[in-house]
């Protein structure tokens, strides 16, 4: 396993940029390894957001000895000094929306390092539902949902095996069909996975190892076939610049949507979901762990596309990942995961080392945790915004600053989301509805 920083310290962090960026070295060199680490917990929130800044020491003894000044109201004066024995813990709070920064200075026999933790009040009015439609029939909530270049969307309730075609502009449902529950002799199952391949087929990936291929958008089956592969007891599916698909979810396979022809897989213990790169070249594999169901922790294998080998693991200690996007361009890996089940995370990672950028403990809150199934995060048209849906509501992170900025409100924003042409509008489906909401523009 590849270590991807510098010391376990670092995984602490719950606002943490690379290890190599935790202060502005001088002409002393860089931050030595007992430089305090600091935490700003929470880094997100609303309608006020409140939290404590916690310095702790990584080393004691009267030679650590690390004096500190901290700017805890973002005014850029430090208000609170001291030295850094014992745990220090320093309340703030903001009311104006979008990001601050709180500052720590640490020195100690002439040398000076600067820590930056950015923190972000939520503007709830910057999203808001524009549409929504309940659909028919539909049996144990609704487990899919995608949308094509034209605006079309089409929707699973893998339980009753229903599927459905939807327009935008208003939200109005077009079509539905349902899928026998076998096919040319091959048992359908549960859908669990749901994506638009090449040529806008759409290909819905079944519980019991088969797939379905449908036309779109008259949703006539094209093919069903059977997945030659008992690796994986449930299925993730994400479409490839090629027109296969891979598929997986405890591991990956890459499969021909025309054939049904598995062309590689590889098994992988206690995967949970993955992201493919915008260039396709690369996947990155959701580790959950196997510890017990509250306290398991988690990490992240990047895989190259090509042959499903191994580029790095990268631990996330206590961070259970749910979902991940690669940013624009490829370079940074977003994942959205829940520690203990009461506080959502956001962990950004370097594709290139597999190394922690950041780590931002979203705010504690009952209802953390990603239910999307299908498709639980999605990146806007032009790559500003990913979109993570939650049972606390979809936290959207901007790709420019690297940083949560918004939360939808719980109801909206769950559990299964999808983007058109259009970067700031979104569809998230909620039980039996299709809920459309629209960022404000900046």
């Amino acid at each position: 396993m590849k270590a991807a920083i510098g010391s376990c310290a670092c995984l602490l962090l719950s606002l943490c940029l690379a290890c190599s960026d935790l202060g502005s070295a001088g002409p002393t060199g860089p931050p030595p390894a007992d430089l305090p680490v600091v935490t700003a917990n929470p880094g997100f929130g609303d309608p006020r957001l409140m939290g404590e800044l916690v310095i702790q020491p990584v080393s004691t003894g009267p030679e650590a000895g690390w004096a500190y000044r901290a700017d805890v109201d973002g005014d850029g004066e430090f208000e609170s000094s001291g030295v850094v024995d014992s745990t220090v813990r320093l309340p703030y709070g903001f009311d104006a929306k979008g990001v601050h920064l709180l500052h720590v200075r640490f020195e100690r026999a002439g040398r000076r390092f600067d820590v930056e933790r950015p923190v972000v009040v939520n503007d709830p009015d910057a999203t808001r539902v524009v549409d929504q439609i309940d659909l028919p029939e539909v049996f144990a909530g609704l487990e899919g949902i995608v949308a094509d270049d034209t605006g079309t969307l089409y929707v699973s309730d893998g339980t009753s095996l229903r599927l459905y075609r939807l327009s935008t502009n208003p939200l109005a449902l077009e079509k539905q069909i349902q899928l026998p529950q076998t096919f040319d002799g091959i048992r359908t199952g549960v859908t669990e996975g749901l994506a638009l391949a090449a040529g806008n087929q759409l290909v819905a990936v079944h519980k019991e190892y088969s797939i379905s291929v449908l036309s779109t958008p008259d949703l006539d089956v094209l093919g069903h076939y059977e997945a030659n592969t008992t690796t994986f007891p449930e299925f993730f599916v994400v479409p490839e610049p090629s027109g296969n698909v891979v598929i997986g979810k405890q591991g990956v396979a890459r499969l021909d949507p025309s054939t049904g022809e598995v062309l590689r897989d590889r098994k992988i213990v206690d995967g949970w979901n993955f992201a493919l790169s915008p260039d396709g070249q690369a996947i990155a594999e959701l580790i959950r762990g196997s510890g017990p169901f509250a306290n398991g922790s988690g990490s992240v294998t990047l895989l190259r596309a090509q042959d499903f080998a191994s580029a790095w693991t990268t631990d996330l200690a206590e961070v259970r990942p749910w979902a991940a996007q690669f940013g624009p361009g490829g370079r940074l890996l977003y994942v959205f995961g829940t520690e203990n089940y009461d506080a959502d995370r956001l962990v950004v990672l370097d594709v290139a080392t597999g190394e922690i950028l950041k780590d931002i403990r979203l705010g504690s809150d009952p209802l953390a945790g990603q239910l999307g199934v299908a498709n639980p995060s999605v990146v806007s048209s032009d790559g500003r915004f990913i979109v993570f849906s939650s049972r606390a509501g979809a936290y959207l992170v901007d790709t420019e600053s690297g940083l949560p900025a918004y939360r939808t409100e719980p109801a909206s924003g769950c559990c299964n989301v999808a983007t058109g042409a259009d970067p700031r509008t979104f569809y998230f489906d909620n039980g039996a509805q299709v809920v459309e909401v629209r960022v404000a523009a900046d």
